[in-house]
């Protein structure tokens, strides 16, 4: 029935649980669409962005009135439709090893730590970092790769307006919980890399990644690795539990979706306090303001998942894109 439906003669911005309900309904939203793309968000989807979250499919109602069709237009040429598991990669001995390589590539003298970054500012044609050591350094260039709530405060000096727009890219909170079990005291049959859970459910748990399954050496052969996602925008309040206290409750809801009849053999848990940055309606608007406005200052660059992509990759390109705006500048003079 999709095909069928007009094309939304609004051109503005749209939340997910609109934009998924109006064009295929609320039972595909709730069961499909807001499991899948909150647990990537963490997000609200009464006010996560279509516009800036999901920009690809946004865009394909518009260019072809419907989204079916859009996809059987623009990826019908692709490999037949399936899961991906292809796309599913990983560093071998962790994510720790990327950070590693890049760093093993700058000399020690280039790299200053512990060090909290006071405010930056503009003094002839150098820039000036002062932290909280009363230290000042000096460069031809500034990236601020930290979340945008951080980069507000830096700049609060420098450029009030500009930190105005920054502080107001919202920021949910989020937890992982690490449990490893034996293979044999899992009742439900692990035929996959993971699970979402529909908010519907009024479950604690995001989602779980069988991450053991998902990638080699993570786990002995007869043991699974499990990562449930909690927190998020829904359901931040959850993690102002104590540790223990989150780890059982997930280990309680677990044993309801695998039947799983031990202890874990391991469990760990990792919070990340103000780390999903929320791509809410009106995000691209907020993202116009803050490059009219850094725009005036050369040499001057942010990065970072606040801004057009929350993923490894898409942070990894800014970080580029910003590298490169300030070393053609440089160069061109």
């Amino acid at each position: 029935l999709e095909l069928l439906i007009p094309k939304s003669k609004n051109v503005g911005d749209e939340s997910l649980e609109s934009f998924v309900t109006r064009r295929f309904g609320k039972e595909l939203f709730e069961n499909i669409a807001q499991p899948l793309i909150g647990g990537i968000y963490t997000s609200d989807p009464q006010r996560l962005s279509m516009k800036s979250a999901l920009p690809n499919i946004y865009n394909l109602e518009h260019r072809y009135g419907s989204v079916i069709k859009g996809f059987m237009n623009e990826y019908s040429s692709e490999q037949e439709s399936g899961a991906r598991y292809s796309q599913f990669a990983t560093l071998k001995d962790g994510m720790q090893t990327l950070v590693d390589a890049i760093t093993s590539k700058i000399p020690d003298e280039s790299i200053v730590i512990n060090q909290q970054v006071i405010e930056i500012s503009k003094f002839k044609n150098k820039w000036r970092v002062k932290t909280e050591k009363d230290k000042e350094y000096k460069a031809d260039g500034i990236i601020l790769a930290t979340h945008s709530y951080t980069s507000a405060k830096i700049l609060k000096s420098l450029d009030p307006m500009l930190s105005d727009e920054l502080s107001k890219i919202e920021f949910a909170s989020s937890a992982i919980v690490i449990l490893v079990y034996r293979m044999e005291d899992i009742r439900s049959k692990i035929n996959g890399f993971g699970f979402v859970v529909p908010a519907k459910e009024n479950l604690n748990i995001i989602a779980c990644s069988f991450s053991s399954e998902k990638f080699e050496g993570r786990a002995p052969s007869d043991t699974i690795l499990l990562r449930c996602f909690v927190g998020g925008a829904l359901n931040e309040d959850f993690l102002n539990n104590d540790d223990q206290e989150i780890i059982s409750t997930v280990k309680d809801e677990l044993n309801q979706i695998l039947y799983i009849n031990s202890e874990p053999q391991f469990s760990h848990l990792k919070r990340y306090p103000g780390s999903m940055p929320q791509y809410n309606v009106g995000h691209s608007e907020i993202l116009s303001n803050i490059n009219k406005l850094i725009s005036k200052h050369l040499n001057l660059e942010l990065a970072g998942n606040s801004y057009e992509g929350v993923g490894i990759p898409d942070c990894i390109r800014s970080g580029e894109m910003a590298a490169e705006n300030i070393c053609n500048n440089i160069s061109s003079k």
